[in-house]
């Protein structure tokens, strides 16, 4: 037996830190203003280990443009629709780490897609060089914009949106008030 344990027990242990670490950072500040900051919504597709792979892209992410809200796991598909809907992200990644069949993430892309369909979509298929992935078109032709084979892609593929996406206009408080006079 290993010092650390069991591979589950480690597990266990790198989500328990991940979640203190990302209790810690949501009340962080984004180094942006809010405001200008792309609110993307993150999305774990199958395992624990997807929104772990979640939780280092948020920590990637410090320092930029972007901010990244985690969805919990094990949500349905109509769930994700609704939540998407709801926090009014316009960008959301899915993180779906091999040996998993991407036959679930094709599901929801494509519900996405049908509901939603001005959401841009970023699919992180994150492998070792030496396992690529078999089809990332199939992805795509589901209705994803990007598919990534690596956090770091993932997270300049969300950064490259930050800069082309103009931020959320805000509402003008003097054209929402009842004019008074004349």
């Amino acid at each position: 037996m290993s010092f650390l344990g069991s591979p589950h027990t480690v597990l266990k242990y790198l989500f328990a830190t991940a979640r203190m670490q990302s209790s810690i950072q949501v009340a962080r500040k984004v180094r942006w203003n809010d405001v200008n900051a792309l609110s993307v919504f993150g999305c774990p597709a199958n395992s624990v280990g997807d929104e772990l792979a979640l939780r280092m892209l948020r920590q990637l992410l410090e320092g930029t443009s972007v901010s990244l809200n985690i969805a919990p796991g094990k949500m349905l598909s109509s769930e994700v629709v609704a939540a998407v809907r709801q926090c009014g992200c316009r960008v959301i990644c899915i993180i779906d780490l091999p040996p998993s069949a991407p036959s679930k993430t094709r599901y929801l892309v494509k519900k996405i897609r049908a509901s939603i369909p001005e959401i841009k979509i970023v699919v992180g298929r994150c492998t070792p060089p030496t396992l690529p992935d078999a089809n990332p078109e199939l992805i795509i032709d589901s209705g994803a914009n990007q598919v990534a084979s690596s956090l770091l892609e993932v997270r300049e593929q969300l950064r490259q949106f930050a800069l082309l996406t103009p931020p959320e206009p805000e509402k003008d408080s003097v054209a929402d008030s009842p004019r008074t006079g004349v």
